[in-house]
């Protein structure tokens, strides 16, 4: 066998990741609670418009000057942004990718538990992650002193998921800012991944602090509160001198035209994330309320998805698994083998009332 020059921080690199290379791996449960989809599907607005095509003949319409500009629009309600402070990526993954693209082989700085996707893309870049372990707090709680503490001069970027995913804890904006303070002083980058961030208020997203430091990346996606997950759209925002780094290291055509004008047509439909918003505050304080049997760990009401514990030690994946119900295994989510990421469902009472058999 040739040997190849492969970069020796992928040779004995297992991978951890929340999706699997085999087809069809579980089947069709009857209760699919896994990966973080919008439950209530996307904007009529949007499926109105996906009717329409674009000529496959010509490259996509570099850089998305008018998908930038509706970004820009939309933030400044909440802070003075411009078009210039984003730039669209092919889903919220892609941009963690380029935002480790610049600083390659430093050493990232995270916590347990967090998307455990973020240690792939550090390793493919040929850097080094670490981790807090916040897994041992009192119900999985995260405290943001901990983090601070451990934030030093070896450190080139510091990763937060906000809101936390697989726990679905909200972390405030004055914990975050601390954080980028701390970070700063030691030379370092913060990266807030608002995955997540649709299903609680605008104000309280990190966008609102990229002008206010110069160490500041914020990655958002219309995967999960737009529901546009198969469009694979997502940006970056932060302030013009971390851009200048962006277009260095970065590639042009990362999204298609057609989904850059869905993205547009999603943003302007706000009555739809208003009710994604308040079904999921019918639904997931009614499920936290009636859990009999498993711990729920620290979760905000407001968010689709919460981690929970089989006090009892078992495999908690396949138990559900073997009740109709798939979601994350605890593992590939920074949790134990007693634990899961599920995300609401519609059917909710049924859900519940699953859950409470086991």
């Amino acid at each position: 066998m040739t040997k190849l020059k492969i970069r020796e921080s992928l040779i004995n690199y297992v991978k951890n990741s929340y999706v699997s290379d085999e087809d069809g791996a579980h089947g069709a449960p009857e209760f699919d609670c896994a990966l973080g989809i919008n439950p209530f599907g996307c904007s009529e607005q949007v499926k109105k418009a996906l009717s329409e095509t674009e000529d496959p003949s010509h490259y996509p319409d570099y850089p998305y000057t008018q998908t930038l500009k509706a970004l820009s629009s939309f933030w400044s309600k909440t802070s003075p942004v411009k078009p210039s402070n984003f730039r669209m990526y092919g889903g919220s993954v892609a941009a963690l990718d380029a935002v480790c693209r610049i600083f390659g082989q430093g050493i990232s700085l995270g916590y347990t538990p967090q998307f455990t996707e973020f240690i792939t893309v550090v390793t493919i870049n040929g850097g080094l992650y670490e981790s807090v372990n916040m897994a041992e707090n009192p119900n999985c709680k995260f405290d943001e002193k901990q983090l601070i503490a451990a934030i030093d001069r070896r450190h080139s970027l510091v990763y937060i998921d906000n809101p936390n995913n697989p726990t679905g804890q909200v972390i405030s904006l004055d914990q975050i800012e601390k954080i980028i303070k701390k970070a700063g002083e030691a030379g370092a980058a913060v990266l807030v991944d608002e995955a997540y961030a649709d299903y609680i208020e605008d104000s309280e997203s990190a966008i609102t602090l990229i002008n206010n430091y110069d160490n500041l990346f914020v990655a958002r996606s219309f995967s999960k509160g737009y529901g546009l997950a198969g469009l694979r759209v997502g940006y970056l925002a932060c302030c013009d001198d971390l851009q200048s780094y962006l277009r260095k290291t970065g590639l042009p055509f990362a999204i298609s035209s057609r989904n850059a004008k869905l993205a547009v047509t999603a943003l302007g439909d706000q009555d739809f994330i208003k009710f994604t918003r308040s079904e999921v505050l019918k639904i997931k304080p009614k499920m936290l309320s009636g859990l009999k049997k498993l711990k729920v760990l620290e979760t905000d009401k407001r968010t689709p998805i919460m981690s929970l514990e089989d006090t009892s030690g078992e495999n908690l994946f396949e138990k559900l698994l073997r009740k109709g119900v798939l979601t994350e295994f605890g593992p590939e989510v920074g949790l134990g083998v007693n634990a899961v990421r599920l995300r609401i469902h519609r059917q909710d009472e049924k859900l519940t009332e699953i859950l409470n058999s086991l």
